[in-house]
């Protein structure tokens, strides 16, 4: 759509913008009529919002329909890529979101990270859930990726948890249940090698388990690459437990193949040729030294974590003890009481506000006088 970069122009979608957000629809009318043609449909140059998205924020069904009905185009983009609908989506408007698919708006556009619309439905609430399946009813992509290769089912797992509805939802309208980060398929197809090892010790794998990524540990870990050591020693409980399952179905060599010949004698079984075997994969898989393995694990979350949970941040007490303990404020019977035993002491003057003790009464008297005797 036209983007407004003139002075003029500037001046022009500023007052229709301005008017969508006091509802002054006479105005708008007479702007879209009088002004710039396709005015309707211009965005304001900082943020690239049009009427239309504006309306479809503040969720005024009675704007945005109004807006339609004067020429607006419901898939204009701002400066990021969204359309009026995805916004109406990402904060769940999901009456807005009605009346812009009516409208026929375009639910396979993505913006400029490549997210369609169903991105901005993964949100734990009823209306976000209510507003993917108007998506999905008008055309939405349930297999839609990222630019950086990550599905929107993919997305959606992530947050199984809060929106189970909206992963079973989408797995009945056809995505993809074997989805994972594009990324890794283009590795694999181009023969990439996940095996190699670092200058440090760490393969591809190592670092999945390190920065605690679930769908690349079980994509390479399919291929045959397991580091339970460093699994163990980085990851967390979750990577933990799906290396440890793939391995557990890995199929098992034969145990009743008889082999042929007379078998090997037992010292050369335990000799210290399978030692050494033992020991190259022990190398292979070693955990990095000490020193780089703090470099490493200083800054990773799980660290971190344990840190805390063990106590570690908790070497000064910072307990607040109050220096003077109040005491409870006296009832309205004891109150009473009090003023009573008052009134028996100093008789009924007490109640008045210039009401002195007899000394410091005693004591005013005598400065009043002295000061009079100067005075004269």
């Amino acid at each position: 759509m036209a983007l407004a970069d003139k002075r003029l122009e500037n001046l022009q979608i500023y007052k229709v913008l301005q008017c969508v957000r006091n509802k002054d629809k006479k105005q708008i009318e007479k702007l879209t009529r009088l002004g710039y043609p396709e005015l309707i449909n211009f965005t304001d140059p900082v943020n690239g919002n049009s009427a239309l998205h504006l309306a479809s924020v503040s969720n005024d069904i009675d704007m945005v329909s109004f807006l339609l009905s004067l020429g607006a185009h419901p898939d204009v983009q701002d400066k990021m890529g969204c359309t009026p609908t995805m916004r109406a989506a990402e904060l769940g408007h999901e009456l807005s979101m009605e009346i812009l698919a009516k409208a026929k708006a375009d639910m396979t556009i993505v913006d400029n990270e490549g997210k369609g619309i169903l991105f901005y439905c993964i949100l734990p609430t009823k209306r976000h859930y209510r507003c993917a399946l108007i998506a999905l009813e008008h055309g939405a992509d349930v297999n839609n990726c990222t630019c950086e290769g990550k599905p929107i089912f993919l997305r959606a797992c992530e947050e199984a948890h809060d929106v189970k509805d909206v992963c079973l939802t989408f797995l009945e309208k056809g995505a993809n249940p074997n989805a994972i980060n594009t990324v890794l398929k283009l590795l694999f197809a181009y023969n990439g090698d996940m095996g190699l090892i670092a200058m440090n010790g760490n393969t591809p794998l190592h670092y999945a388990a390190m920065g605690g990524f679930a769908d690349c540990c079980k994509y390479i870990a399919q291929r045959g690459h397991a580091a339970m050591d460093v699994a163990k020693a980085y990851a967390d409980s979750r990577i933990i437990a799906l290396i440890k399952e793939k391995l557990d179905n890995l199929p098992k060599p034969a145990e009743n193949q008889k082999p042929k010949g007379k078998p090997p004698p037992k010292a050369k079984t335990e000799g210290p040729e399978i030692k050494k075997e033992e020991e190259t994969l022990s190398a292979m898989y070693t955990v990095p030294a000490i020193v780089e393995e703090k470099k490493m694990r200083k800054d990773n979350v799980v660290h971190l974590n344990s840190l805390i949970t063990s106590g570690y941040t908790k070497k000064v007490d910072i307990t607040f003890i109050p220096q003077r303990i109040w005491s409870p404020e006296a009832t309205t019977a004891e109150l009473i009481r009090m003023r009573e035993l008052r009134r028996e002491r100093f008789t009924y003057e007490v109640d008045f506000d210039d009401f002195m003790m007899p000394f410091q009464k005693h004591i005013t008297e005598r400065a009043q006088a002295m000061e009079a005797s100067f005075k004269a």
